[in-house]
């Protein structure tokens, strides 16, 4: 029988510093077959599986002096302090503060190599962080130098985002973390910035790559991962200015979010958030008058808005990326408006066959649009959508996907401002998944002297009397554009969006 170990197990946080120190070390001294090498390659991606196991990134950053892996404090031993030194002044010499990994299971040793390679090279360079965010793209996309973030918030508060001090389900005062919503802000930012200079590179007549836009679904889906609730408020916002861009994008969240409630791993929801997020590419510089018509189109302008959709899918086809991320990408394109019982557009010699991504967009690109306003049209309630949704959902659309989609945002769905009998406006946060009756939870809202929109305390609307009454009723579902309210504003703790580009 073996003796029990006075040795202390090695932490995940100290296994992954200790093998890429190792693998930066070894990478300059020794060739790609020695022994020495190959080990401390596969010690490296072994580290990083299991990381990954959950499906979220590994990020390790450095802050204060100390080391944080997700924002969990590494605690390392004496033994540790020479690595940890040599890894701060690497760190340093770069301009950086972290590394992050996506989930990336096929990443060769020579891709491995390459990593390092970069990594170590970026020191010599005038701009390092800069070099770094230039060349760590294609096979080496996976991986993501950080700088100029503020973890103090996370890292003093062992709390997870969801679970305030109102408890788990989140009743009490607006609880979000600020460095969840700023990191939220930010990647709805960056999914802007990436559609606007991909519509100006086609509007050039010029190709365009899909390597920042997938960076972007990948920060969209680290929202998701930390908060659903954080990351459906975003899918609320609307501007009339970029009207196309946003439409564009709260598609791609509320895909995301219906594929993540279907159980799909991440490197499908990155699939399906890239062909959300590219699914109008067509609209680029063509003279559609759909979104300034006073009317609904007809005749040949009815045609030419159709035709879109086969622009889009000329531009998926033109993508710089690999063929199997283009070929994923194909079917949504083309099928996102067509139906499963024949009608829609291009016509479809086979609708039953529709993709499951496919029948995704479909869905929530409809209800997108269906909420926001057109010159010919006023914005449905998201009340309304729903009602649309479900009475399409018995020929036209997929009604278990219709139902799921239900599940994610809610009967009253997530932004909807509603007016209670106790005199109150709210608007819905999130419908809790074990709420049996579909009551949402709501941060209640009042109108401040200038008419900005105050957010006050998030109530659960199916909490009863104890006779058994709602203590409080839904009277009626307003859009919140009619009294100029921005919901995210509200759900994420108050602080006003901001668009412009990060």
């Amino acid at each position: 029988m073996a003796l029990p170990s006075d040795k202390k197990p090695i932490s995940d946080g100290e296994e992954l510093l200790t093998s890429m120190f190792r693998l930066l070390q070894v990478v300059k001294i020794h060739q790609a077959n020695n022994k020495l090498f190959v080990d401390n390659i596969e010690a490296f991606r072994v580290a990083l599986k299991k990381l990954w196991l959950n499906g979220q990134p590994a990020e390790f950053i450095l802050f204060r002096g100390r080391f944080y892996l997700n924002d969990q404090r590494i605690v390392y031993s004496a033994a540790m302090w020479n690595t940890v030194i040599k890894i701060s002044e690497f760190f340093q010499e770069r301009q950086i503060d972290g590394l992050k990994f996506f989930p990336y299971q096929d990443a060769s040793d020579q891709t491995i190599v390459r990593l390092m390679d970069v990594l170590n090279r970026a020191k010599k360079e005038k701009s390092p962080y800069e070099w770094l965010a230039e060349n760590l793209t294609a096979d080496l996309a996976w991986v993501q130098a950080t700088r100029e973030r503020d973890h103090e918030k996370s890292v003093q508060n062992d709390q997870s985002p969801s679970d305030g001090p109102d408890g788990p389900e989140g009743v009490g005062r607006v609880n979000v973390s600020q460095e969840l919503a700023i990191q939220a802000r930010k990647a709805y930012s960056l999914a802007l910035t990436v559609l606007r200079r991909s519509f100006n590179r086609l509007r050039e007549k010029k190709k365009i790559g899909a390597q920042k836009a997938k960076r972007a679904v990948q920060e969209l889906i680290d929202v998701l991962f930390s908060d659903e609730s954080v990351f459906l408020a975003l899918s609320t916002i609307r501007d009339g200015d970029d009207s196309l861009f946003t439409h564009s994008i709260n598609t791609t969240i509320l895909a995301i979010g219906l594929g993540h409630r279907l159980k799909l791993n991440r490197s499908a929801l990155e699939q399906l958030g890239l062909a959300a997020l590219f699914h109008d590419l067509g609209k680029a510089g063509a003279p559609l008058k759909a979104a300034s018509a006073p009317e609904r189109l007809g005749g040949r302008d009815l045609a030419l808005a159709q035709s879109h959709v086969l622009n889009s899918l000329y531009h998926v086809i033109r993508l710089n990326a690999t063929f199997p991320l283009k070929l994923a990408l194909v079917g949504p394109t083309i099928e996102h408006h067509q139906s499963l019982d024949g009608s829609g557009y291009p016509k479809s010699k086979n609708p039953k066959n529709i993709s499951l991504n496919g029948r995704i967009l479909a869905i929530v690109d409809q209800y997108v649009a269906m909420t926001s306003s057109r010159p010919w049209r006023p914005e449905l309630t998201p009340f309304e959508a729903i009602m649309v949704l479900l009475d399409k959902s018995a020929t036209e659309l997929d009604p278990i996907l219709v139902k799921s989609f239900i599940n994610l945002v809610g009967p009253w769905p997530v932004g909807s401002l509603l007016a209670l009998n106790t005199k109150e406006l709210a608007i819905t946060k999130i419908t809790p998944p074990d709420s049996e009756e579909g009551w949402p939870l709501a941060v209640l809202v009042s109108l401040g002297p200038d008419q900005r929109p105050i957010a006050g305390e998030v109530v659960n609307l199916g909490e009863k009397t104890p006779d058994g009454r709602l203590k409080r009723q839904i009277l009626d579902c307003f859009h919140p554009s009619r009294f100029g309210i921005q919901p995210v504003d509200c759900l994420l703790g108050g602080q006003k969006f901001q668009n412009s580009p990060p």
